[in-house]
């Protein structure tokens, strides 16, 4: 179970300065303060005090450290057991919550009727995320009769407060006249809102309702729904370059978008395609300058157990291309956009294989000068693995059932590490991920660092030079920039205070660099298989 934040009012009522001036020596004794400070040793001991006293913020917050594990091991069912408390008392963000609890299954028992009826409480309350989930679950019959006034007003309501899927949804229904009068001109306000904050439907939508009378304002939406991979708005774009409509014609410019769309799996896209290189006659490009941008789209199509070559990653489109230019790539070249919500970047790649065998001898019919940066065999499983991982996976917040993109941090890619062999037999040293797997969920681990795996042998004269070799362990895991090493303390702790203890005893050099003190159930949560490393 993950949550946002604290609400606002118990935020707003520790910036404003509840407490006494006789309490303000003692402020980390106080629930909300002492979240604030982060001190959540403190903050379970005194929120749990003050929850049973009757303090509704208090059973919340004391919820939170529950289910992320702050201060306190990792315990979904008493998040649960605090967040019912709080959502009884009347507590809307709680009731949302537990709304979600009971949706997914988290610390207790599914059950959508419960999940309802939460969602309808924390609705009623104003709470913008219950109205908008609440709102989906009656548009499309889910768990309540289906019923799209219900939804419509819902929606309306979540999105008056600011909520970008809601604004999306209201305006497609009034567009529809779907659980209210159809209204073209409210509709397209409404798309608008949810188009400004960056939503790609609302966009591209917006292109086609003013692609008759606004021609260049509709371009300009295709094309911000192209930035977010919409492959039938690059269509379309490409079609108005093709024709000069809304943009001066360009013949470049409009097979630059049909491939791209092809790219994002418009099948129509092909058709246009040819159709604009019969227009460019004998002015077509060179083939290699128009290697294929490929989308997410793509990607998702591609059989997992399958691998490609990644040979490099770069900023921008035009950096990838004038990577291949400048080492002189040819054969099965593709250009991968990844996008994810902190950035995008295009991923060179080289070639499609059915196993890993095939793809490493395949690294040697590459020029000598893309072989010496060390090409990376990834399978496709791999690739969509980075994607997966993104928004819901890293959000403090549930995945809500309405989808609503969510940001993460994304990290720049490193190159590959060679086998690594795990040491067995020893209490410290690389360990497997049976070892990580096996460990108790509530056992308390102390993280010193976490590196690329190719620095394994600078994390090893580190670890030499602090005298800790043989008082650590490590172990490999997947991150979205390659197979990473995390380092722990070789002893396994049943309380966070003593690991706490353990850390002041490390050399100062060593507690300088704030070694990170967590539930093993945190970092087996994390943890992800490395494809094109064996030690296991």
């Amino acid at each position: 179970m993950m949550f946002k934040s604290l609400t606002r009012s118990g935020l707003l009522a520790l910036v404003c300065g509840v407490f006494s001036a006789q309490a303000a020596d003692a402020v980390t004794d106080n629930c909300l303060g002492a979240y604030a400070k982060q001190h959540y040793s403190a903050a379970a001991i005194a929120c749990r005090m003050e929850a049973e006293s009757g303090s509704a913020e208090s059973a919340f917050t004391l919820a939170v450290l529950n289910a992320k594990g702050l201060g306190i091991p990792v315990d979904h069912g008493e998040s649960v057991r605090w967040l019912t408390l709080a959502a009884e008392a009347g507590h809307d963000e709680a009731a949302y919550n537990l709304a979600m609890a009971y949706t997914q299954g988290d610390g207790i028992t599914a059950d959508i009727a419960q999940a309802v009826a939460w969602f309808t409480r924390s609705a009623s309350a104003g709470n913008a995320k219950a109205q908008r989930d609440l709102a989906t679950l009656y548009a499309r019959g889910f768990g309540v009769e289906k019923d799209p006034m219900q939804a419509f007003l819902l929606y309306k309501a979540s999105a008056e407060q600011g909520v970008v899927v809601s604004q999306l949804q209201t305006g497609l229904m009034l567009l529809r006249g779907e659980g209210v009068e159809k209204d073209s001109e409210e509709a397209s306000r409404w798309l608008e809102k949810a188009a400004k904050a960056g939503d790609g439907i609302a966009q591209y939508t917006l292109g086609l309702l003013l692609s008759d009378s606004q021609p260049g304002a509709s371009a300009n939406w295709y094309r911000k729904a192209s930035a977010q991979g919409n492959g039938y708005a690059m269509h379309n774009l490409s079609l108005f370059y093709l024709h000069g409509r809304g943009v001066k014609q360009n013949y470049s410019t409009a097979l630059n978008w049909a491939e791209k769309s092809i790219a994002a799996g418009v099948s129509e896209s092909k058709g246009l395609q040819q159709q604009i290189l019969q227009q460019m006659g004998d002015k077509q490009p060179a083939a290699h300058q128009y290697v294929v941008v490929r989308d997410h789209a793509w990607l998702d199509g591609k059989p997992n157990e399958d691998y490609l070559i990644q040979i490099s990653r770069q900023p921008t489109e035009k950096a990838a291309y004038g990577y291949l230019k400048k080492h002189r790539v040819t054969g099965p070249v593709g250009i991968y956009r990844e996008t994810l919500p902190n950035q995008t970047s295009y991923i060179v790649t080289y070639g499609d294989y059915r196993d890993i065998t095939s793809a490493k001898a395949a690294i040697s019919r590459l020029p000598e000068s893309v072989q010496k940066f060390k090409p990376w065999v990834r399978s496709y499983e791999n690739l969509k693995q980075a994607k997966a991982d993104s928004p819901a996976a890293q959000s403090a917040e549930p995945a809500s059932i309405a989808a609503e993109s969510r940001k993460e941090e994304q990290v720049v890619a490193k190159s590959q590490t060679k086998e690594i062999a795990v040491q067995t037999g020893r209490s410290y040293g690389l360990k497997s991920a049976a070892w990580l797997l096996e460990k108790p969920t509530k056992g308390i681990a102390v993280q010193l660092m976490a590196m690329p795996s190719n620095r394994l042998r600078e994390i090893q004269r580190y670890l030499k030079r602090h005298g800790l070799e043989k008082d650590t362990v490590y172990y490999e895991t997947q991150r979205d920039a390659g197979p990473y090493m995390v380092v722990l303390l070789a002893r396994e702790f049943t309380t966070t205070s003593a690991a706490r203890a353990s850390v002041r005893k490390l050399p100062s050099a060593v507690q300088r660099s704030k070694p990170w003190v967590r539930p093993f159930g945190a970092l087996q949560s994390k943890y992800r298989s490395v494809t094109q490393n064996l030690a296991q």
